[in-house]
């Protein structure tokens, strides 16, 4: 079992990669309205589509967590090809991969 801990680390970067794809929220009213996780806005217009940004107050929380989900991602893929070269300040990997 312990031969396949690299496979938490690789599931959760490509999981992590592809929820920056997917919409955080999708409203099908009058017309279509996507709500992606970096604070932009999409309306998807017969004729063409609009993007707006949040207003403030809630555009600096999404800004916020868009950062810390890409730094953790990027800690995890940089850490996970590492992984088989050397030892991390922890000592052990599977550590370091569960606090980030």
């Amino acid at each position: 079992m312990k031969n396949y801990y690299w496979l938490l680390p690789l599931a959760g970067g490509i999981i992590s990669i592809i929820g920056f794809f997917i919409p955080a929220w999708y409203s099908p009213l009058a017309f279509e309205e996507y709500l992606w996780i970096t604070g932009i806005i999409q309306h998807v217009l017969p004729s063409r589509d609009v993007f707006e940004i949040l207003p403030p107050e809630l555009f600096i929380p999404s800004l916020i967590t868009t950062i810390l989900i890409s730094l953790s991602l990027f800690m995890i893929i940089i850490n996970y090809f590492f992984k088989f070269r050397s030892k991390t300040l922890l000592g052990n990997t599977e550590k370091l991969w569960i606090i980030i």
